[in-house]
């Protein structure tokens, strides 16, 4: 069970889930002209969707175009090789 502050901030991230996943409709990456070149945005962002279990939302099957993004950003090796990062170093 959520607090009421994570649950307005589970409400928030969905929101913003949301805006995302409609930007990304026609997009493959957040930033640059028409449908986005990798950039530090991505690089950002990837981590805060990675994590939406963290606030109870179980998957992102609402939002096919965020889950796709995140997909096609986890393929790259740069993504992978940040995600092996030892738990140890990663914050909480």
């Amino acid at each position: 069970m959520l607090s009421s502050v994570s649950l307005g901030y589970s409400n928030e991230t969905k929101r913003l889930y949301g805006v995302l996943n409609g930007y990304l409709k026609d997009r493959e990456y957040l930033a640059g002209p028409g449908k986005g070149k990798y950039s530090l945005a991505d690089i950002k962002t990837v981590p805060w969707i990675e994590v939406h279990y963290k606030v109870e939302i179980e998957n992102l099957e609402d939002f096919p175009h965020l889950e796709a993004y995140l997909e096609r950003c986890k393929a790259r090796e740069g993504t992978q090789a940040g995600f092996k990062v030892p738990e140890v170093l990663r914050l909480p």
